[in-house]
Parts: C-alpha cells; structure tokens; sequence
C-alpha cells in the first residue's frame, strides 16, 4: 500500500516520519521529494 501524507514541516525528517508511522506497522519504504533547485524537502 502506497499512502501519501503532505503539510509536513519542511525540518520533519525521514528517521521523524517513519517513527510516527512505525507505529501501525512496518515502513517498507519512504520518498521525501526534494526541489531541485534548493535541495530541500
């Protein structure tokens, strides 16, 4: 199952969201999209 989840602070971090989500089981992956002329989330 893929779910999207946006209006997430741009200093969450991946090692942040998976321990929110670890919670109703396990994360197999995790995409956090990055502007590419900033680099930033």
């Amino acid at each position: 199952m893929k779910l999207y989840v946006g209006n997430l602070p741009f200093s969450a971090t991946e090692d942040e969201i998976r321990s929110k989500f670890e919670d109703f089981g396990g994360v197999v992956d995790l995409h956090i999209p990055l502007d590419r002329e900033t680099g930033r989330p």
